[in-house]
């Protein structure tokens, strides 16, 4: 790799991420979205590689980077060693390593016990407090907190299992783990993962819950956390105000609370669990070991 085709790949991540903000996101296309995201990457590194070159007929010839074979004439020329290369490509090495560990964190048996399966998935309750509510490929994990709302918690984390989105935030991983030292993969990640939660809201919906009650769960259940990029979280209260806004936006005469007759509502009590786990951590996690005290 050229340092050019380096710099080309950096731009078109660059390029193609606000393309995606300025005339997607905001659009309802939610499995087209998912698509570009996957992709988007993956085209940004390729397409530095390609050249096209003009022939006969007006036709066009994809052309694969050139190998060259230098033949020795007896005087041994060596090359300058590029130390920057070599110390982004070690970082790149430790964090697909860091990326392998993570991933076997995950998928190793945790503190939960075994509940039931929901249409074919196994639901565990987490015993760990400050775990939140996930779902990892086939397996859906629930904080005792949450258990009132099972109905809802369920068919959401049930809508990332069977549409693989665990698969994705692997993928994303991979393409942060290689280009770590770019900014902009870090908000690629963040994009997927608010994609991800529209698209469970609106498998969810679909599914005759109303949205006056899945924003009030949304809100009642929300809480500061931070959850894994390598799983999907029910608890993710950096996204929770674009969701609401999300629901808002497609029937802006529902209410998501009693009392609640604007948006502006659900994001003080948003700003007001956020200050209350604040004062949580700071009292060494009282309030959370008597709520949850059996």
């Amino acid at each position: 790799m050229t340092l050019l085709q380096f710099i080309l790949i950096q731009l078109n991540l660059i390029a193609f991420f606000g393309l995606y903000r300025i005339f997607a996101s905001r659009k309802g296309h939610f499995q087209l979205n998912r698509f570009f995201l996957l992709i988007g990457p993956g085209l940004a590194i390729l397409l530095p590689f390609l050249s096209f070159r003009e022939v006969s007929n007006s036709t066009f010839a994809v052309l694969l980077p050139a190998i060259e074979i230098i033949k020795e004439t007896g005087e041994l020329h060596s090359a300058a060693f590029n130390w920057t290369q070599l110390f982004v490509l070690l970082v790149s090495v430790l964090m697909l390593s860091l990326l392998i560990v993570s991933l076997i964190k995950i998928l190793r048996p945790k503190r939960a016990t075994f509940e039931c399966y929901y249409k074919g998935y196994a639901v565990y309750i987490l015993e760990d407090q400050t775990s939140t509510t996930h779902s990892i490929f086939n397996r859906i994990y629930i904080h005792p907190s949450h258990f009132d709302h099972k109905e809802i918690v369920l068919e959401h984390e049930y809508a990332h299992c069977r549409s693989f989105h665990s698969v994705d935030l692997i993928i994303l991983s991979l393409y942060r783990s290689l280009f770590w030292f770019n900014p902009i993969i870090y908000s690629w990640t963040k994009e997927v993962q608010l994609n991800h939660e529209y698209l469970a809201d609106a498998y969810v919906l679909s599914n005759g819950v109303s949205q006056k009650k899945y924003g009030q769960t949304l809100v009642a259940l929300n809480f500061s956390c931070a959850p894994s990029t390598l799983v999907n979280s029910f608890n993710q209260p950096s996204s929770l105000r674009k969701r609401i806004q999300k629901f808002n936006h497609q029937n802006e005469t529902i209410n998501y609370h009693p009392g609640c007759c604007s948006i502006g509502f659900c994001d003080n009590l948003i700003e007001f669990n956020k200050y209350r786990d604040r004062n949580n951590a700071n009292c060494g996690g009282f309030y959370r070991r008597t709520r949850y005290k059996t």
